[in-house]
């Protein structure tokens, strides 16, 4: 994969995350904005990586979901904490976050039926 499809992948879950973010939290949303810009940013980086890793036969397709689970748990979400969304509501939303950049990566990168986890 060329870094530039990395980063227009990266770029498109990203997005993705936003928007469901923007209607999971809505009105709370605005007063997160900042945190979960900040944890976009964060996570961008390393997916890239990961991504490239992956594509590069380094990683596994489970060693490639354990990291990004690794790295959303590491992610500091004090901004939507402080936003009043509670803890179970951001685990709902990591949890949905880690399925989706693990399920649309591996469909990019690893071709159907060759996936060893």
């Amino acid at each position: 994969m060329l870094k530039q499809e990395i980063d227009d992948l990266t770029d498109s879950i990203l997005k993705s995350l936003t928007r469901s973010a923007k209607v999971r939290f809505k009105e709370r949303y605005a007063a997160a904005r900042a945190e979960l810009e900040q944890f976009n940013r964060q996570v961008k980086s390393d997916l890239a990586n990961y991504t490239l890793a992956l594509d590069n036969g380094d990683l596994t397709p489970g060693q490639f979901k354990q990291l990004v689970g690794d790295n959303l748990r590491l992610a500091e979400m004090k901004g939507l904490t402080q936003a009043g969304i509670s803890v179970a509501e951001m685990d709902a939303y990591k949890s949905a976050a880690l399925r989706k950049i693990v399920s649309t990566t591996l469909k990019v990168v690893v071709p159907e039926g060759s996936v060893n986890t």
